[in-house]
């Protein structure tokens, strides 16, 4: 191959694979029955041991590794949409409700604790109410047993502001992937927090708007 082509083949697939990474859909009908069924067999949403409560965004975090089946079926969905090599690095279950904190909120932020970026598999497994995820300023409303992809360490995300009353819930599933090759760029991290203050002050904005308008 003469080097002028090997250059344009090496930029086309980092271009398919950042716009890999960085793509945004929602999947339905993530698990079957018997593995939802599995998943709160060993999920108890009223235990305290192995878990973590995060009152600043009413969250409680389970340390319990789902069961293998509920695990495989993340992994398979992940390998049908990502081509690449990937590998399943970090998974957690959550719940995010008032008897947690005062309010669930979730502002814009980025994944900055990962040495490398993240594939990122979002999935709603259980609520009682509609909260959606916002990726760079695009809404995606999640019903239940449906997943989103996106890059948590390459895209700014976060949730529209909502006021959940007594009751109000959402439990998902957090899987991140490292992707074999993939290195964060010079000044990720000073780009992307700069990124995410002005979401920030965004998302302030409309809250405080939001708020308004509701007095």
């Amino acid at each position: 191959m003469k080097p002028i082509y090997l250059v344009i083949t090496l930029i086309l697939g980092l271009a398919m694979s950042n716009n890999k990474l960085l793509d945004n859909q929602i999947y339905k009908n993530v698990f079957t029955e018997k593995e939802i069924k599995d998943l709160y067999e060993l999920i108890d949403t009223q235990k305290v041991e192995k878990t973590i409560t995060i009152p600043i965004y009413a969250q409680k975090v389970w340390f319990e590794q789902p069961p293998e089946s509920v695990v495989n079926k993340i992994i398979l969905l992940a390998n049908k949409i990502y081509k690449d090599p990937i590998k399943l690095e970090e998974i957690s279950f959550a719940r995010y409700s008032k008897e947690y904190g005062d309010m669930p909120i979730l502002t814009p932020h980025f994944d900055n604790t990962f040495s490398t970026p993240r594939f990122t598999v979002d999935i709603q497994v259980r609520s009682n109410i509609s909260w959606p995820i916002v990726v760079q300023n695009k809404a995606f409303t999640l019903n239940d047993n449906e997943a989103l992809t996106f890059s948590g360490t390459n895209q700014i995300h976060w949730r529209e502001h909502r006021e959940f009353k007594d009751g109000d819930f959402i439990e998902m599933i957090f899987a991140h992937f490292s992707i074999e090759g993939e290195q964060y760029e010079k000044d990720h991290s000073k780009d992307m927090a700069e990124r995410m203050v002005s979401l920030c002050n965004s998302f302030i904005r409309k809250t405080i708007e939001d708020l308004s308008n509701r007095k």
